[in-house]
C-alpha cells in the first residue's frame, strides 16, 4: 500500500520494514484516537533507541492531519489515506473496521499483535520490551 506524507511525498511501510513497527490507523475526528497519540509519542521517543518504529496512517484529509499536528506535535511519522487506510486496517484484522486500530510487526513484516480500541502505554510497552532488536 502506497501513502502521502505530511510533505506530499509517497511512502509506503517498506521504508521500515527491517525496525518493529507499530502502525497506528487513527482520524482527527476520532477522539479516542487523539487521547492516545501522546501515549504513542511518548513510546516512539523512548523505544527509538532500540529499533522501534511507530507509524500513524490517517484516515482523514492531508490538512486535518496538518492542522492536528501542528497543535500536538507528533514525534513519529504521519502517513495519510483518506480513502484507503480503513480497507487497508480491514485487511489486517480489523473486521468493522473502527478507529483506533493498532498492528505489531517484527522486523521482516511477520504481524504479531492486533489491537482494536485505544492502547496503554503499559500493553504497547510490554510488546516493544519482548520484541525489541536490541537490549534495552
Amino acid at each position: 500500500a502506497k501513502f502521502v506524507d505530511l510533505q506530499g511525498n509517497n511512502q509506503t511501510l517498506g521504508r521500515w520494514e527491517r525496525k518493529l513497527l507499530v502502525v497506528n490507523f487513527w482520524a482527527t475526528w476520532c477522539g479516542p484516537c487523539k487521547d492516545e497519540i501522546p501515549v504513542l509519542s511518548k513510546l516512539q521517543t523512548k523505544f527509538s533507541p532500540v529499533g522501534l518504529q511507530i507509524v500513524g496512517i490517517a484516515a482523514d484529509s492531508a490538512a486535518n492531519v496538518a492542522n492536528f499536528n501542528k497543535k500536538v506535535g507528533i514525534s513519529y511519522p504521519l502517513l495519510i489515506d483518506e480513502t484507503g487506510a480503513i480497507e487497508f486496517s480491514r485487511r489486517l484484522g480489523n473486521r468493522f473496521g473502527l478507529l483506533p486500530h493498532t498492528v505489531v510487526f517484527l522486523p521482516g513484516g511477520e504481524l504479531i499483535y492486533n489491537k482494536l480500541g485505544p492502547i496503554s502505554e503499559a500493553e504497547l510497552g510490554s510488546i516493544i520490551i519482548q520484541n525489541s532488536t536490541k537490549p534495552l
